[in-house]
Order: C-alpha cells, then sequence, then structure tokens
C-alpha cells in the first residue's frame, strides 16, 4: 500500500492569509471599527481565508479479480463525524480519469477546479452491507460491465462515500488496476485524512446597524474562502449565527458553523444577491445583533462539491 503525497488545498494562499493593517480591527481590541451600515455590501476583505492538506491511500485493486471495496470498518470521516451517530453511508460514488493521476485529481479536487470533461468515467452504487464490487456500480441505473474497462494502467480509478449530511465527500480512496493487487480495498478511518487551518480573526469585520431593515448584497463577492473566482449565482443559502465560542474555537469547526451555533437564523437564497434580516427565520425576531457573543455571516452552495462556506464574515452589531 502506498499513500499519496499531502498536497496543498490552496498553496497560493499562503500570501492572502496575512492580514492586511486595517483588518487588525475587532470588538474586543479597542481599535476603531469601520461606520456601521444599513445597506451594507459585502467585500472580499470580509472573507475567511483557509487552507488544508489532504492526503489519501493509493491501493492498487487487482486487473484479473476485479476487486470489491469495503467500507464497513469506517467510523469517522474527514471532519470527524461519526459513522452511525452522526451520519450514515448512502452511496459510493466511483470517477475514473483517463488524463490525470492521482496527485493531479487531488490538487483539482482541493482547488474546486475539477471539470466534468476531467471525468471519463462516473458510476454509483448503494449497498447495506457496506460493500461494492466494482461490478455493482452503475450508470445511470444501467449496468456499464465495468470490469471489461478495469486493467492494468488504464486510467486513474477512485472511490468516495457520500451522503445527504453533508456536500462532498466522507472518505475515499485510489484504486488504480494493476496486476497482482488487492482482491479487497478497505476504507477506514485513515484511507483518507484533511487537516484544515481557517482564519477568521484577520478579515475585515462587518458591522451593521441596529435594525431589521439591515440589507446584505453579496452581489460584488469575487472570491471564496480558497481565494478561488466565486460564482455568485452558485450561492443557495445565507445564514446569520450566534456563538457563545470564541472564534480561535469556530475555525476548527468550520464545516459545522450550522450544527453548533447557539442561536441561528437562515434564509434560502438561490437566485438572489440581497437580502434583509427581517427576512431571516430564526428562533426569534432579529431586530439587531448586539446579543453578545460572536456573530458570524455565512454564505453556502448546497450543490457544490466541497461543504465549506463560500463566504464567511465576523459580524459587530450596533445597539438600536
Amino acid at each position: 500500500m502506498t499513500r499519496a503525497g499531502a498536497w496543498p488545498l490552496a498553496a497560493a494562499l499562503a500570501l492572502a492569509c496575512g492580514a492586511k493593517p486595517e483588518a487588525e480591527a475587532t470588538a474586543d481590541s479597542g481599535a476603531a471599527l469601520p461606520e456601521p451600515c444599513v445597506d451594507c455590501v459585502l467585500s472580499d476583505a470580509q472573507n475567511y481565508r483557509y487552507t488544508a492538506e489532504l492526503s489519501v491511500d493509493v491501493v492498487p485493486g487487482s486487473a484479473e479479480v476485479t476487486p470489491v471495496v469495503d467500507w464497513s470498518a469506517l467510523r469517522h470521516d474527514l471532519h470527524g463525524h461519526r459513522v452511525g451517530a452522526d451520519f450514515d453511508v448512502e452511496e459510493a460514488l466511483l470517477l475514473v480519469f483517463l488524463e490525470l493521476g492521482p496527485e493531479e485529481v487531488q490538487a483539482a479536487l482541493g482547488s474546486d477546479t475539477l471539470q466534468q470533461a476531467d471525468v471519463s468515467l462516473f458510476a454509483t452504487c448503494t449497498s447495506p452491507d457496506a460493500r461494492c464490487g466494482i461490478g455493482d456500480f452503475t450508470a445511470m441505473g444501467r449496468d456499464v460491465d465495468l470490469e471489461q474497462y478495469y486493467l492494468d494502467g488504464y486510467g486513474t480509478w477512485m472511490v468516495l462515500l457520500r451522503s445527504s449530511f453533508e456536500a462532498g465527500a466522507h472518505a475515499m480512496v485510489f484504486l488504480p488496476p494493476a496486476s497482482g493487487g488487492a482482491e479487497e480495498i478497505r476504507i477506514g478511518d485513515d484511507s483518507s485524512k484533511l487537516d484544515v487551518a481557517v482564519d477568521f480573526r484577520s478579515s475585515e469585520p462587518l458591522v451593521v446597524g441596529g435594525s431589521d431593515a439591515v440589507t446584505l448584497d453579496w452581489s460584488g463577492l469575487t472570491q471564496d474562502g480558497l481565494g478561488n473566482p466565486l460564482a455568485v449565482h452558485q450561492i443557495d443559502r445565507l445564514m446569520l449565527a450566534r456563538y457563545d465560542a470564541p472564534l480561535s474555537t469556530l475555525e476548527t469547526q468550520v464545516f459545522d458553523l450550522e450544527r453548533v451555533a447557539d442561536e441561528r437564523f437562515d434564509l434560502a437564497v438561490s437566485g438572489r444577491s440581497s437580502a434583509t434580516l427581517a427576512e431571516l427565520d430564526g428562533p426569534r425576531p432579529l431586530t439587531d445583533l448586539s446579543a453578545p457573543g460572536t456573530w458570524l455571516l455565512a454564505l453556502s452552495c448546497s450543490v457544490c462539491a466541497n461543504p465549506a462556506p463560500k463566504f464567511v464574515a465576523r459580524v459587530v452589531g450596533t445597539d438600536p
């Protein structure tokens, strides 16, 4: 068994993650904050930044006896979520890349730059036994006889485990076909690992006026948290949440911001680029953001491969 080398999810962010002098101000630092806004136009300077490293096992599979993929030993996913308690694997996804090697696939997945044209074959399998043979995968519900293509040296094959719990993959493995390879390939807790470094504190805070008439406009955003171009039309969820935890703790929970919030206000915003605080649905009327705690505004894409929010800003409320 070999392991693909750890790869940078966004190496280009090494420079972008440095805080600008004007972004140092926080509600606790005593430094001057920007003027409160009522018609608030969100900017890239308010967005968080993050980097990550992922490593994925490369386990050659038998080209003579096409292998079975078994994930019955999986207990925790890439983000620490527990199988059976937080989620259950609902589907195994098989991807084949004829033009890309494992390192190139990893880099493209991590940077959200993988194109549909890069995928030569796409198939799925569901199994109550947490096992799928190569021949069990189907394309759009149709048998495709994948065994005939699982040949020594033929493409980069990858299996990812998914569920409706969150976007993206819970775990993954590369299984290139090779003469003398394994007849059974197990996906466990260590088959793929993700280390993420999140920075909420270096961005400029969003200071809002004390009124539920505050409008949030994200039409001018151009970059996501990775520093990649942001397609505003992909944003379909808005969340404004209050946390008792400090920012340093929340930086370790970027994939669970919705689940760990102490108060959460949500709005479906598909096809939109602005919203008012009064529209958000939550446990109480959101008349202002002066309640104590840490407030974060997140804009997300529920159908994108990366489950991390596209935009997260620190929010500072002022008294009504």
